[in-house]
């Protein structure tokens, strides 16, 4: 398991399988280094194979190599991995239907703008020397733009009814085509390619001749622990097993998703080689990322969900606005704009009390409101405050009632944080104006 002195253990989601002996020059899509580095192997397809009580997922890479990389955890989570863009082949024993005619293979999906379904018969064929029927095989292909969950499901006829088996183990986490990579060369350097982003995918490229060089040949086991902020650290399988062995001189590159909540990702390596088991992990330091906001509407349904909601801001349309994330009432806009995912702050519902908050973090209020105010500064952090004047006189005395802050971020475009929903980006800080917020107040700087 992931574990070193500041980390808790981990939860075991990746476990090679032994494999038949493969020539290493026919691996697909190897990034070429030096005489002295690795071959570096990414999948070629992902699988999904059902039996009775069984559900297991494959990736494959080459025409026969294949690692377990299923995904449930607990019962309830998807049994299987795919990725947009790429195969999915599903591989069904015909244990799976005791009765029935016409067994058939259901799968649905979504991409951003619409979803997807179809259907395919599945074909028992029988073993020519026993005669026992063998696995129906389906090929799926995925494509570049689905996300979020591929459904599957079986049906036969029974009695002139359909029988539908379906389960959530049966459901296939789509890995995002868009993302980044990391590399972790031979020469003990750590290289990003893209931009690391919450929802996204990455890629961990690990040169196994580092580990190579601290065990020698004989190594037996080989990880890549991933944490995300403080949540347990995950293993995934980087080493490809022949004979209960790894090959020393190649590994398998994962491709995982970001958790769209992650803030932080922290990285190191287990390898084990005659009892031995060491860390490349930066010198117990690790290897520390930042990850960046989800994309705009990575999911269609956040949108959804805030143009629907009982409390909608009337200012919001299809057009001008995006979802950044699911609900999450862990932080209030106040929160976000203080730069926190984790409170909920409230100092007061007057605009001194937003002026000493701000002033704690540096924070400065301009003189107005205007377009130069509200436009992006290159170097420069902005915070709009929101507020109305209110009907009782005596609190109408003190200035207008604050009710809500955005924040501009370094593309430019202002953020908020609805209440206990989603977070948004809208380009127009005046969108969010109306009677739900009032009107825009004051704005805040602060030099980066």
């Amino acid at each position: 398991m992931c574990r070193d002195k500041s980390m808790p253990i981990g939860v075991t989601n990746q476990a090679a399988v032994k494999l038949p002996s493969v020539d290493r020059s026919s691996y697909p899509d190897v990034d070429a280094q030096s005489a002295s580095s690795s071959a570096i192997v990414k999948a070629d397809s992902y699988i999904a194979s059902f039996a009775r009580g069984q559900f297991q997922g494959y990736v494959q890479f080459g025409s026969h190599d294949t690692l377990n990389i299923s995904e449930d955890q607990n019962g309830r989570d998807p049994s299987f991995v795919g990725a947009a863009g790429k195969s999915f082949r599903v591989k069904v024993d015909p244990n799976m239907f005791k009765t029935g005619e016409n067994p058939t293979l259901y799968w649905a999906y979504s991409t951003k703008n619409q979803k997807g379904s179809s259907s395919a018969p599945l074909e028992f064929a029988r073993d020519l020397r026993s005669g026992a029927l063998l696995p129906a095989i389906v090929n799926i292909d995925i494509p570049k733009e689905a996300r979020g969950i591929m459904r599957l499901r079986l049906e036969a006829i029974r009695d002139g009814e359909p029988h539908v088996q379906w389960d959530p183990k049966f459901d296939v986490k789509i890995l995002p085509q868009t993302g980044a990579q990391i590399h972790f060369d031979s020469n003990w350097q750590a290289n990003t390619i893209g931009e690391i982003r919450a929802g996204d995918s990455l890629d961990l490229a690990y040169d196994m001749s580092r580990l190579r060089r601290i065990l020698g040949e004989n190594i037996t086991d080989a990880v890549a622990c991933v944490q995300f902020d403080e949540r347990p650290a995950v293993e995934f399988n980087i080493g490809i097993k022949q004979d209960g062995q790894i090959d020393s001189h190649a590994s398998f590159s994962p491709r995982i998703q970001i958790p769209y909540e992650a803030e932080s990702m922290k990285i190191w390596f287990k390898g084990e080689a005659n009892g031995q088991i060491v860390h490349d992990s930066r010198f117990g330091e690790n290897f520390k990322f930042d990850v960046g906001l989800p994309r705009g509407d990575s999911n269609p349904a956040w949108k959804q969900t805030i143009l629907s909601s009982r409390n909608a801001i009337a200012g919001l349309r299809e057009d001008n606005f995006s979802a950044l994330g699911p609900n999450n009432p862990l932080y209030n806009c106040i929160a976000w704009s203080i730069g926190s995912r984790h409170d909920w702050v409230w100092p007061g519902d007057t605009i001194s009390d937003f002026d000493g908050l701000y002033a704690q973090h540096g924070y400065h209020p301009l003189d107005s409101v205007d377009d130069h105010a509200l436009s992006h500064e290159p170097g420069v952090e902005k915070i709009a405050i929101y507020g109305y004047i209110s009907n009782r006189p005596s609190r109408a005395k003190q200035g207008p009632v604050v009710t809500h802050a955005a924040r501009q971020i370094d593309d430019g475009q202002w953020t908020s944080k609805l209440g206990s929903n989603s977070l948004i980006a809208h380009p127009d800080p005046r969108t969010i104006e109306g009677s739900t917020y009032g009107k825009l107040l004051k704005v805040y700087a602060r030099t980066k």
